[in-house]
């Protein structure tokens, strides 16, 4: 068995890195006290060798190795400036590409992300919904547990109509119940 470049095979018969430093990926093959490739968050400081920590870590995991508070790739739920900076997104966004521009919601049920002014606004669905038209949040296009949807008309958008008394799923009633919660 063969190991890829900067690994070793080790007694239990796996590869392991042959990096002395656990903030080390991949080091030099010719000589493992030489670290090519750093976990993220850290780059190769070229005059020790050695992995430091990015200025805006854990928000960068990826910086310039010749001026570490220059960052080339953010962490998760952050996005970058202009000056190559991390800054969070919203609370309520788990990606974004500006404060004002989220683009993926970290609980996608009951809002919903709609533009206004070529701005992302987090909105309320209407009550009941489970999910609701980015176009309209008024607009229900699932419904939670208890509540039915009512199709859209001519004059009225789809809506989640309540089920009857501890009924869980009705079906476009409120007298026909289909399931009921337990108890």
């Amino acid at each position: 068995m063969a190991c890829i470049s900067g690994y070793s095979l080790n007694s239990n018969g796996k590869c392991s890195s042959s990096c002395p430093s656990a903030l080390c990926s991949v080091c030099n093959p010719n000589n493992t006290q030489i670290c090519n490739i750093c976990i993220q968050g850290y780059y190769v400081n070229v005059t020790s060798n050695t992995c430091l920590q990015c200025d805006d870590a854990p928000a960068c995991i990826q910086c310039l190795q010749t001026k570490s508070n220059i960052c080339i790739l953010c962490n998760s739920g952050f996005y970058m400036t202009n000056n190559n900076t991390c800054i969070s997104c919203p609370s309520y966004c788990s990606s974004c590409t500006s404060a004002t521009n989220c683009q993926t919601l970290k609980q996608i049920y009951g809002q919903v992300i709609i533009n206004v002014n070529n701005q992302t606004v987090l909105a309320a669905c209407d009550i009941g919904c489970l999910t609701c038209s980015t176009v309209s949040p008024l607009s229900c296009a699932t419904c939670y547990p208890g509540y039915y949807l009512q199709p859209a008309t001519f004059l009225t958008v789809a809506y989640c109509q309540p089920c009857v008394n501890n009924c869980m799923t009705c079906n476009n009633s409120l007298t026909t119940c289909l399931s009921c919660y337990p108890g």
